[in-house]
């Protein structure tokens, strides 16, 4: 929302500072930093560029960026867009790496019959 004293930005320089947050969101989404939270559709966390803190993001982003200056990216912060990104991808993404589901705990037992199956009877004796 623009006030008395904040200076009106041209279409470019709004379109430059958004190009820059999607570039910045690019580089946080290639580095992993953006993370479903379990159980809260449409809610994420996305960590700090500088890796310093984590920000909520569900529609908004709880960012300082997200939450001025909208006059010049109208909430789209880099993390919001990152999760945007997120998003996109996931949508792509094999109905296989979608659908896996965590496996249930396995105990060493289990583990050690993966490895070492046990023989199968057979109906001829020795």
């Amino acid at each position: 929302m623009a006030t008395e004293n904040t200076p009106q930005l041209s279409p470019v320089k709004q379109i430059e500072s958004l190009y820059q947050r999607l570039e910045k969101a690019r580089s946080i989404f290639a580095a992993g930093k953006v993370h479903r939270i379990l159980g809260l559709d449409e809610h994420y966390v996305v960590e700090s560029s500088k890796g310093d803190g984590f920000y909520q993001v569900n529609g908004i982003c709880t960012c300082m960026d997200a939450q001025h200056r909208t006059e010049v990216h109208h909430g789209w912060c880099c993390h919001k867009l990152a999760v945007e990104l997120f998003k996109e991808q996931e949508a792509l993404a094999p109905a296989s790496i979608k659908a896996s589901e965590p496996q249930p705990e396995r105990d060493i037992n289990d583990l050690l019959e993966d490895m070492y199956p046990k023989a199968k009877p057979t109906d001829s004796p020795r």
